[in-house]
């Protein structure tokens, strides 16, 4: 499924995003009535005295509550408050005007919404790093990066291939991830891209991946996980079907 690159945007204007909730899934999390705080940073106030000064130049720091509207779960939210001019058109007289809009950027949601679906399915230390991977999505795109890539690794680990050579050895995830390609062509082709996603994520810092890149790859992995957990699932669970009508008899 194509994951909303709108709904994960930092950025928001007047109103909070109703994103998944981290609790049910099956709900959403909306912004608490007056429960955004905010506060101006010192360089912000000190520049109000600047005699160019413009309501742009405001620098503050804000939390917020959120809450699901299904289970009650409450929701953290912490980040940049800043001040934008817009140009638009006046809808009566078709004249030019401009106006201010408050701009909220997050960069930090506790605990944070699901980007995808954590199936039931997903193993338990495969669940636990997509739950990094989501919560380091905010803060620090180096290590939302590497958290995915290290989901890559558990699932090597949790598909049997072996992590050190009978030499004692390290295995590298590339070289798992050959080994897997060995019957399962179509699912490495998607991990091996994951990899290489991860391994530039987490070193590059001229050109860090934007968080329109980290949503391809999390893109790319829940299509993996999917067909790994998800296929593989409904393949055991007919199996199971045709051994209950056979009531165990063989074909």
């Amino acid at each position: 499924m194509a994951i909303n690159q709108d709904l994960w945007h930092s950025a928001c204007e007047k109103e909070f995003r109703h994103w998944p909730c981290p609790n049910c899934r099956a709900g959403i999390v909306g912004l608490v009535k007056g429960s955004i705080h905010s506060m101006e940073t010192l360089d912000s106030k000190r520049s109000h005295d600047h005699e160019a000064w413009e309501p742009e130049w405001i620098d503050e720091r804000f939390s917020a509550f959120l809450k699901c509207q299904s289970c009650g779960e409450v929701v953290v939210a912490s980040g940049r408050r800043s001040v934008e001019a817009f140009e638009d058109y006046d809808q009566h007289t078709g004249e030019p005007e401009s106006f201010h809009a408050e701009i909220y950027t997050i960069k930090n949601i506790y605990p944070s919404p699901p980007i995808f679906t954590i199936h039931k399915a997903f193993p338990e230390k495969i669940a636990n790093e997509l739950k990094g991977a989501f919560s380091n999505f905010w803060p620090d795109h180096s290590a939302c990066a590497n958290s995915i890539r290290r989901t890559i690794e558990a699932v090597m680990v949790e598909r049997g291939m072996k992590t050190v050579t009978d030499n004692g050895k390290p295995i590298f995830l590339d070289s798992q991830i050959t080994e897997y390609e060995k019957t399962s062509s179509d699912i490495a082709v998607l991990l091996r891209g994951i990899k290489w996603h991860g391994n530039y994520g987490s070193h590059v810092t001229d050109a860090p991946l934007s968080k329109t890149d980290l949503l391809e790859g999390f893109e790319v992995l829940e299509q993996a996980l999917e067909q790994i957990y998800i296929k593989d699932g409904e393949r055991i669970r007919k199996i199971a079907e045709k051994m209950t009508k056979g009531k165990g008899k063989p074909n």
